[in-house]
């Protein structure tokens, strides 16, 4: 998972530098950009469209080493990186979006340094965070986070914040 919301020209400039030439998708491809990095491994660009999030997918028998390149040529949002990447983010919309790249990077089973992530989202200051937040959880799914959304569903003090997590409780 990219650190960058856009990361797309990123490794766009990852895959020309490599020499990969571009692909197009085809016909009900969801993908949106596409690199051949060997004649049987393919490097695709995708956006979430529920969370326009963006990411790249590695398919081949060389994934391997193409995402090795891709990791070594930008920078890549890892479990290592999810507290300071969402901390490094100096405004409520960012904060947001990177919330939401965790949230997609994020293994599929519950895990405690996503889930210090997400309690602290879900607990800012900022309403705007915390929607975000509660959207992330909704990505996520796990137990912890959709019992948070539904305590937050009739505590929180904005009533926007109320709604979201209504919404994304009504979702699962």
């Amino acid at each position: 998972m990219p650190r960058r919301f856009d990361a797309a020209p990123e490794l766009e400039a990852v895959a020309e530098r490599l020499g990969w030439p571009p692909v197009d998708p085809g016909a009900g491809d969801g993908w949106l950009r596409g690199w051949r990095a060997t004649p049987d491994t393919l490097v695709t660009w995708w956006e979430d469209p529920e969370t326009d999030v963006g990411y790249a997918v590695v398919d081949g028998p060389q994934a391997p080493a193409a995402d090795a390149a891709i990791r070594e040529g930008m920078d890549v949002l890892g479990p290592d990186g999810y507290a300071a990447a969402v901390a490094g983010e100096h405004t409520p919309m960012g904060r947001g979006h990177m919330l939401l790249a965790v949230a997609m990077a994020a293994p599929a089973a519950p895990d405690a340094t996503v889930g210090a992530v997400m309690a602290e989202a879900l607990a800012d200051d900022n309403p705007y965070v915390r929607r975000y937040a509660l959207l992330a959880a909704g990505v996520l799914g796990w137990d912890d986070l959709l019992a948070a959304a539904a305590a937050i569903a009739t505590t929180d003090p904005e009533p926007a914040v109320r709604a979201t997590a209504a919404e994304v409780l009504a979702d699962r």
